[in-house]
């Protein structure tokens, strides 16, 4: 879809900004869109060298169509903006390292777009203060943002309204305090719920400013399921010792698990439930993925694709998935690189083998053919584990997409079942009336 815009728009010099997990979608989808709408070669620009070449190329005379692919991080340090996030002492030590403006103002883009442009939602954070900069040092003609995952709450969406349209969203707590229930508390101004008495307002704002692609319509839908497995017994020894008397010790073990307070505590049960060899090195697996290992053997030539909030759970899945059988096993987190993302993505596809992709770090990149993926722990924002579910759910999916739920129904997975369901109500509010089904 931004690739026909691009060419609607006739755009010749176009800018786009993702995370690192997005760039191999541009090197390889990317262009291949672009070249089929525009018909004319494309030349593609990625700014992922050392900064002299970067700020050559950022300023380079072309001519003919240039896409410039650069994640945020790195336009924001090129355009010398340094994030406003943090404590004063933060940002005044952020304020003393020497940060060089590489694009120079005579350099101009027809179309910005910013993918997965969550990344800007906070108007402190420095992605979106050297966009701004972009609008106003350079301009820009047309903005883009995309996401399948937008915002929770109209606050998220100030941002994008701000940089497509200076003037009538100029002020954030004027726009804040229209459509929120906005208090003085003793840390600031709190921001508490969404006006009911705007909601119309904010519908008919959404609908003139967004567009939204309800799930079916371009891609598979994504059916959700539980699926409930059993503790092993020395997972659940642990899990009732944590729970009742915040620690816990395995007799085969000298491995210690101890919560200095309830936010601890709830964060070891979590990976106890999740694996417990996370905690004790002589630990069991864990009864989820040793259930999981059972399910997928029914399934020898699909390739699979689990998701969990830890990396330190990898080494165990994987262990046990060998042990199983399966022979190919490949990882996706955050740090590695984009030729190590693809390299991997490309083997997980030529072997049908299983990847293991850490929940947070699932944007912007496609694991079909794929059509099953397992959540062993999920992530406390809705958003987050429906942005992992879309991996699966792309315009190539061979079919129906399943998102399948781990949970052994203890009290600590039902409360993250509750949280997340909470946060759910909210989105589905701040969505216009004839899109509730939309996040449902």
């Amino acid at each position: 879809m931004a690739s026909r815009l691009a060419q609607l728009l006739n755009a010749k010099r176009i800018l786009i900004l993702c995370k690192d997990s997005g760039v191999n979608v541009w090197r390889y989808d990317g262009k291949r869109w672009l070249e089929q709408f525009y018909q004319w070669p494309i030349a593609m620009h990625f700014l992922d060298e050392e900064p002299w070449n970067r700020t050559i190329e950022w300023n380079e005379p072309t001519d003919g169509i240039h896409v410039y692919v650069c994640v945020y991080n790195t336009f924001a340090n090129d355009m010398g903006v340094l994030s406003k996030q943090g404590s004063k002492e933060q940002q005044r030590r952020r304020q003393r390292r020497s940060v060089e403006k590489r694009i120079k103002k005579t350099t101009k883009f027809d179309l910005v777009i910013a993918d997965e442009c969550r990344r800007i939602t906070d108007r402190k954070t420095a992605a979106y203060l050297a966009l701004n900069k972009l609008r106003t040092e350079h301009g820009f003609t047309y903005f883009l943002p995309m996401s399948g995952t937008p915002g929770e709450w109209p606050p998220d969406y100030w941002t994008y309204f701000n940089l497509i349209d200076r003037q009538k969203f100029s002020s954030y707590w004027k726009f804040t305090s229209h459509f929120m229930v906005v208090e003085e508390g003793p840390f600031g101004t709190e921001v508490l719920e969404q006006r009911r008495d705007t909601k119309q307002e904010w519908d008919r704002l959404l609908n003139e400013y967004c567009y939204i692609i309800p799930p079916g319509t371009m891609k598979p839908p994504v059916a959700r399921q539980l699926v409930i497995y059993d503790l092993q017994g020395d997972q659940k020894k642990l899990y009732l010792d944590v729970q009742r008397d915040m620690m816990s010790q395995l007799d085969n073990s000298s491995d210690l698990v101890f919560a200095q307070n309830a936010m601890v505590q709830f964060l070891r049960l979590r990976q106890i439930l999740i694996c417990p060899r996370i905690l004790v090195a002589e630990a069991s697996y864990g009864g989820a993925i040793m259930h999981l290992a059972d399910i997928i053997k029914e399934y020898p030539d699909e390739p699979q694709v689990i998701f969990t909030p830890f990396t330190s759970a990898f080494p165990h899945f994987t262990d046990y998935l060998h042990q199983q059988g399966f022979e190919y096993v490949f990882h996706l987190h955050g740090g590695i690189s984009p030729t190590q993302q693809q390299d991997r993505l490309e083997a997980f596809r030529r072997t049908k083998g299983i990847v293991i992709c850490t929940v947070k770090y699932a944007e912007a990149f496609s694991l079909e053919p794929a059509r099953r993926s397992w959540f062993i722990g999920y992530d406390e924002d809705p958003q987050t584990n429906r942005q992992a579910e879309n991996r699966l759910s792309r315009l190539t999916s061979p079919g129906d997409v399943q998102a399948n739920y781990m949970t052994a129904n203890t009290k600590n997975d039902r409360r993250m079942n509750e949280i997340v369901c909470i946060k759910q109500e909210h989105i589905n509010f701040s969505l216009p009336a004839n899109l509730k089904d939309y996040l449902r």
